[in-house]
């Protein structure tokens, strides 16, 4: 009987099963939030072309709650149900669910639920000792647990994040007051996987008889682990959801930020997730400050401080980055990207509108700089609020900054800080406020110029962005070394993900210079005399000058640094006079840029790509490509401890947020 019912079933038609009621809940399955962290929560009922929707159904736990929310029809066979700034007090696992059906004919039902988790937090419960329920839960009448009754949360705690979870030995060591973070510093190197922290620790170090001759900052922060990076609907992240883990605790589609997935084409509705910087602020006062090198409505920024299914949306974006400035306690942007924040007959602007949102800003109170000398020479103070914007596009790299390429191409914005100088000014403005900070810093070019497949461009913003660190461990070593437990600082390093397939398979052998590109690549040194030291296979970088950076990016022996997840190009291993396009679309499939200087150099190679380039139909990739490859993450301070494991990237938020209230457990094994 049972394989009866079961060739039954194999053999009815795939139409059948598309005739049920489609239903979408959002957030999705295994999404997680703070107790009283705010979310949008949306249910999409689809019935099949034709067919009318009857009355829809939502519950939470099982308790109808469709009359709290708002339904609205989209077609006649389509709703959707919302409920703007949901919260739950009650922790463990929740369920929302939603149901419908057709009317008229024979009716079609449909339904589904999601299964989320709600993360208690110490400073959540009451002085009675209990957990205090949210509005909505209250109407339903459903009924928080005693304190005690709270234990098993502790292990569910592991359940939904499985390796990522943290580890608790008892109760008491979760509950147990710790230092808090009154500041949190956040370093995403936008693309930096392990293997450009390791380039940018040779080029500026470099290595003698196989150790390193110094170390970065960033390697000297005591607690590293690493993240997965996947995005909701992707194993391969864009940065919008790569950077929207830390600010939200939860996954979201590529290409979108601060917001859940629906159905609609509007770009401003969609389900939204409290953020970091709203959260801190609602809860503590606490101020927030955003800078980066790329233009600042680019996605690792917007994804701090905005709200949209596109991030490519940068008149949406520095309109609610002003809109929203009183919910996420914004008082530091730096970046550039000015051309979204003047208006469209403005010569130069992208704007859709003839919004100044510079003015704007100044009206909110903030100063207004966009040079260098301005930046350097800003006096911060109490009450301080800054905006600067340094160039039209996005921020020059270092090594353009530093002029080691062609001089020209600074000449439009001559006078552009460095991140150091960026996270110095910043970190003085925000350190006025009583209350505490979050600072985030992007080191935006690592990514963009690793797409390009620019070694040097892209490794010299590794260092760059070391700098950075090196300015904020030196205020945290300071703040957390003082007499003053209450002012303590958090700095993590990490990445929103890696960016094409980084690999360093050896150093330039100055005897191939200029004759072969393969053969410039040696490797072990085997055929060197075992007994003659000074035929040695290390870098010979200079830094006669003392800033950090190499002084000739083509020493005779240079680190080789290849792309694995790469496009077509041609390769000689030396520093580009100028950033250049390795790739193009020729009859719409991706070939090695037939305009690339290198393609005439003397010894040039044509390295093929692995990604897809359109020949056969498929998509025409033109660059190197992100990776799923884990990332790594290093941290100083309250809390740092936590980062030191495997971890899914969405845990980032609940370890940060359990450093700012002092609730993470003491180290252990297990």
């Amino acid at each position: 009987m049972r394989k009866i019912l079961f060739a039954v079933l194999f053999m009815l038609p795939a139409s059948l099963a598309a005739q049920n009621v489609s239903v979408r809940v959002m957030p999705p399955n295994r999404a997680q939030f703070l107790q009283f962290q705010r979310f949008d929560v949306r249910v999409e009922f689809t019935a099949p072309e034709g067919a009318t929707l009857g009355d829809v159904r939502v519950t939470l736990d099982g308790r109808d709650i469709t009359s709290t929310g708002t339904t609205t029809t989209t077609a006649a066979n389509a709703k959707a149900w919302t409920f703007r700034s949901m919260y739950l007090g009650i922790p463990g696992d929740r369920s929302i669910a939603g149901a419908a059906s057709t009317t008229g004919g024979t009716p079609v039902t449909g339904s589904a639920v999601s299964k989320i988790y709600v993360r208690t937090w110490r400073t959540s419960r009451n002085t009675a000792g209990t957990t205090t329920v949210s509005a909505i839960e209250r109407a339903i009448g459903l009924k928080a647990p005693a304190l005690a009754d709270e234990s098993s949360e502790i292990a569910n705690n592991l359940h939904l994040g499985a390796i990522s979870a943290p580890f608790h030995r008892n109760k008491a060591d979760f509950d147990a007051p710790q230092a808090r973070a009154k500041n949190v510093i956040l370093f995403i190197g936008d693309g930096m996987g392990v293997a450009h922290r390791t380039a940018g620790r040779v080029l500026s170090k470099g290595y003698t008889q196989g150790k390193a001759n110094g170390t970065m900052a960033m390697d000297r922060l005591p607690f590293n682990g690493l993240l997965m990076t996947s995005s909701m609907d992707s194993l391969i992240t864009d940065s919008a959801p790569g950077a929207h883990n830390y600010s939200t605790g939860n996954k979201t589609n590529n290409g979108m930020e601060g917001v859940f997935p629906d159905n609609t084409a509007v770009e401003d509705d969609n389900p939204r997730i409290e953020n970091l910087p709203e959260w801190i602020t609602r809860n503590f006062g606490m101020v927030t400050g955003v800078v980066s090198d790329a233009f600042i409505t680019d996605a690792t920024p917007a994804a701090m401080i905005a709200h949209s299914q596109n991030r490519g949306n940068g008149t949406l974006i520095a309109s609610q980055y002003i809109d929203h400035v009183d919910q996420t306690n914004l008082k530091v942007l730096l970046g550039g990207g000015s051309y979204h924040f003047i208006p469209k007959s403005q010569a130069g602007s992208r704007r859709t509108d003839e919004r100044n949102v510079i003015n704007d800003f100044k009206s909110a109170g903030f100063d207004f700089v966009e040079t260098r000398a301005a930046l350097n020479g800003y006096a911060a103070a109490p009450d301080k609020k800054l905006l600067g914007l340094f160039n039209l596009d996005n921020m020059n790299v270092a090594f353009d900054k530093l002029k080691l390429g062609d001089p020209t191409i600074v000449s439009s914005f001559p006078d552009q800080p460095y991140l150091r100088e960026m996270t110095r000014t910043a970190i003085d403005v925000l350190k006025q406020y009583p209350n505490g900070f979050f600072l985030m810093v992007e080191g935006a070019h690592i990514d963009k110029q690793a797409h390009a497949m620019d070694a040097e461009r892209s490794i010299y913003d590794v260092i760059q962005l070391d700098h950075a660190v090196d300015v904020a461990l030196e205020f945290a070593l300071q703040t957390n070394s003082d007499n003053d437990p209450d002012n303590d600082t958090l700095v993590i390093v990490s990445a929103d993900h890696e960016c094409a397939g980084v690999a360093l398979p050896g150093v330039g052998n100055p005897t191939f210079k200029g004759l072969s590109a393969r053969d410039y690549v040696k490797a072990y040194n085997y055929a060197a005399p075992r007994n003659d030291p000074s035929v040695l296979n290390f870098t010979d970088y200079v830094d006669a000058n003392g800033d950090g950076y190499p002084d000739n990016p083509d020493a005779p022996r240079k680190l080789i640094i290849n792309f694995g997840a790469n496009s077509d190009r041609y390769e000689d291993w030396m520093a580009n006079a100028k950033p250049k396009s390795p790739s193009t679309q020729v009859n719409n499939i991706a070939v090695a840029n037939p305009g690339d200087p290198d393609r005439n150099t003397v010894g040039a190679a044509l390295i093929t790509g692995v990604i897809s380039n359109g020949e056969k139909g498929s998509e025409a990739q033109t660059s190197a490509v992100h990776t799923l490859s884990d990332i790594p993450i290093s941290a100083y301070g309250p809390g740092a401890s936590q980062f030191s494991r495997i971890s899914d990237n969405t845990e980032a938020f609940f370890y940060i947020v359990n450093s700012i209230i002092g609730q993470y457990p003491v180290p252990t094994q297990y």
